[in-house]
């Protein structure tokens, strides 16, 4: 275990995430976002599978482990990433997003009660700090629109999908410390399980596919890529409370990010301000309490 350098990896991963969230947001205009999900994930799949061929020890797999990555895969990014585009279509962003970024408490929660996980007080101030940051940079103005309450659900269980898939990634490293292969399996199994919430999505985010949307969307998701294997990674040097709250810290690197790269499309408000300073107290104080 090195708690410093889980931090690290999981905080090159926030930043590679962000990176990818404001190439993915200039994408966007050009296609659906579960176009822009189907071409990462195959972009990705791609290349961790020839990599790891070269790399892994596929003949040292067993079928437990393999289960184990399998099932995180589906839960996350396959699930959690189905079930992001379907509560942002029922309910909207605005609703959606502050629900989503719960993920680090319900991590830390999982973690603590399947792993036997003891964070202690600092870290879990910290963590909802960064909750608290997350939710204040996700609120959007919007105008009020019909909505069946009962899809409140989903944004929950994207967070539930991923605290859970979170957890078994730690168990299944801790068997088979191989990142490069469990990430391949992950990434393999999200693209099946993605398709099955296809027939849910409204028209404007079925599959539509143009040059510039396959080439903006195919070199994020390079960057994608990366991000998923420091995040994975990240699991076998450290604890899953230490780890989510800094991978969810991406909002705040997306924000400096957005303005520079999308000048005059990215507002500040108060509420971007304060979430900003809070995303920054809480992830200066995890990695400080790793390190």
């Amino acid at each position: 275990m090195n708690p410093l350098l889980a931090s690290l990896f999981a905080l090159a991963s926030s930043v590679l995430f962000a990176v990818f969230s404001v190439m993915a947001r200039r994408t966007m205009r050009y296609t659906s976002a579960f176009t822009g999900s189907l071409i990462t994930l195959s972009i990705g799949t791609v290349v961790l599978v020839v990599i790891s061929v070269f790399l892994s020890s596929w003949s040292e797999l067993t079928l437990p482990v393999a289960l184990w990555f399998l099932v995180g895969g589906a839960l996350a990014p396959g699930l959690a990433q189905a079930l992001m585009f379907l509560s942002i279509s029922y309910i909207g962003v605005g609703r959606a997003m502050p629900l989503i970024t719960v993920t680090p408490f319900f991590s830390t929660l999982v973690a603590m009660a399947w792993l036997g996980e003891r964070p202690g007080a600092v870290v879990l101030g910290a963590t909802l700090f960064v909750v608290a940051g997350c939710v204040l940079l996700a609120l959007k103005r919007e105008g009020e629109k019909p909505w069946r309450r009962i899809f409140i659900l989903m944004p929950m269980a994207h967070a539930v999908s991923f605290a859970f898939a979170a957890s078994i990634r730690k168990q299944a490293l801790a068997l088979m410390p191989e990142p490069l292969l469990g990430a391949t399996l992950s990434y393999a199994i999200s693209i099946p399980v993605l398709f099955l919430f296809y027939p849910f999505l409204p028209d404007n985010e079925r599959l539509s596919f143009n040059r510039a949307g396959v080439k903006g969307f195919a070199l994020a998701g390079s960057i994608l890529t990366l991000s998923f294997f420091c995040h994975f990674t990240s699991y076998q040097y450290g604890d899953v409370s230490i780890i989510a709250p800094i991978v969810y810290t991406a909002p705040l690197f997306s924000l400096l990010l957005a303005r520079v790269w999308l000048k005059g499309e990215e507002e500040i408000t108060w509420q971007k301000t304060a979430g900003a300073v809070l995303l920054f107290i809480g992830m200066v104080v995890i990695i400080w309490q790793a390190a």
